[in-house]
C-alpha cells in the first residue's frame, strides 16, 4: 500500500506532467497559427534581392581591363620577377 509521501510524490509527477502537456499544447497552437518558414525565406529573398547593395558600386560604363592584371596570375610561362609569386 501507498504511503502518504509516495502518494505526494505521483501527484506532484502527475501536475508536472499536466504543466508539460499545457506547454506543449500552447506552443503546437502557437506554430499551427505562424506562417511555413520557405515563404517567410522567399519573401525576405525578394525583398533583398530587389534592392541593391548601398555597399557595393555600381558600374555603368565599360569595364576597365588593367584591374584585371592585379588579380591574374602572370600570364607568361617564365618567371614573373616578382617575389610574391
Amino acid at each position: 500500500m501507498l504511503n502518504v509521501i509516495q502518494m505526494r510524490e505521483y501527484i506532484n509527477m502527475l501536475l508536472l506532467i499536466e504543466q508539460n502537456n499545457r506547454f506543449n499544447q500552447e506552443e503546437l497552437e502557437l506554430l499551427e497559427r505562424m506562417d511555413n518558414a520557405s515563404a517567410s525565406c522567399k519573401e525576405f529573398l525578394d525583398s533583398v534581392d530587389s534592392k541593391p547593395d548601398p555597399l557595393l558600386p555600381e558600374t555603368t560604363g565599360p569595364v576597365n581591363e588593367t584591374w584585371d592584371q592585379w588579380f591574374e596570375g602572370p600570364k607568361e610561362t617564365k618567371r614573373c620577377g616578382c617575389s610574391i609569386l
